[in-house]
């Protein structure tokens, strides 16, 4: 492809060409210029600019960067001489438009690796015939936009490789963290049944003598009542928590006279309520028929005869 650009110093040839002076690996995203013109002749890469920051990639579509002139330790090949003077390594960054040349400045290749200052009207000559490339590039939208996508995607496998092994390394750590919580959590329940069976062990607490069941008069009415209203012998029933902790339903004579005791709960001790119910003829108090309630719950009093019907959403 080649076009002809007029400048204030005659007609510019650009013509595309193939990019064989750029490292193969950026070749995708790469166009390569020929320039001649009055006193100009040079190579010139353009490519899509992009910014590297401290959150990784971010392309600038609108942007290029312009390879001139190669160094000793350059990786591209480029030349570009005005009034028969090279330039030396020239790498121009953020170019927006074809006017945005007059920004630039350039220097001359010297024998000793050294650098000097370009004439001014050398500087002008330059300025002119990379204003002819950059018009001939931003004359081809289409190129531009398959340029800046090639780059993309070749950024974004590298990206993409990099949020997998953070992630998979995350993944890992929160692994561990799992193992780590669910032997804390077989501790915790290895303490607590040792407190429970520690608790069996120790001697009972003399209890008052269970109090016969005596004819009353008046018959205590039925009905959600406070633990504290409950005597020995009142048939009752009530929801609470077994000696493992589970939520059971029971429905029977209350053997005992409520009693508030230290209870183990998730492995704290607190007050609550302490009953033994037990629909068997001549039962005695005993953990098998005892449960704990929360001191400020109600119980169910029922009288003989009576049985309160099965709630199936709360028995256990």
């Amino acid at each position: 492809m080649e076009t002809q650009v007029d400048t204030e110093y005659g007609m510019v040839t650009v013509r595309r060409v193939e990019p064989d002076g750029v490292p193969e690996a950026d070749r995708a995203w790469t166009a390569s210029y020929e320039v001649t013109g009055p006193r100009i002749k040079g190579l010139v890469h353009v490519q899509p600019q992009f910014r590297r920051d401290s959150d990784g990639f971010e392309l600038l579509p609108s942007e290029v960067e312009v390879y001139m002139a190669s160094g000793r330790y350059s990786t591209r090949q480029a030349v570009f001489t005005v009034n028969g003077i090279e330039l030396d390594e020239t790498h121009l960054l953020h170019v927006g438009s074809p006017k945005d040349t007059e920004h630039f400045y350039f220097f001359r290749k010297r024998e000793d690796f050294l650098r000097a200052e370009l004439s001014d009207a050398g500087t002008a000559r330059a300025r002119a015939g990379l204003r002819a490339v950059l018009e001939a590039h931003y004359a081809d939208p289409f190129l531009m936009h398959d340029h800046a996508t090639a780059l993309a995607k070749d950024r974004g496998r590298s990206r993409n490789v990099k949020t997998m092994r953070e992630l998979e390394a995350k993944i890992a750590e929160a692994e561990e963290l799992e193992q780590v919580i669910e032997g804390l959590r077989t501790r915790l329940g290895l303490l607590a049944d040792l407190d429970l069976f520690a608790a069996a062990q120790r001697p009972a607490e003399p209890e008052a003598p269970v109090a016969p069941v005596v004819e009353l008069d008046v018959v205590p009415e039925a009905g959600e009542v406070h633990i504290s209203d409950l005597r020995a012998g009142d048939r009752v029933c009530v929801i609470g928590n077994n000696t493992l902790g589970r939520s059971v339903r029971r429905e029977g004579v209350l053997l005992a006279d409520p009693k508030m005791v230290n209870a183990q709960d998730w492995g704290k001790r607190v007050r609550k309520w302490r009953l033994y119910v037990d629909d068997e003829p001549g039962a005695e108090p005993a953990r098998y028929n005892s449960l704990t309630l929360w001191p400020d719950e109600m119980v169910e009093r029922v009288r003989d005869g009576m049985s309160r019907p099965l709630d199936l959403g709360t028995a256990a």
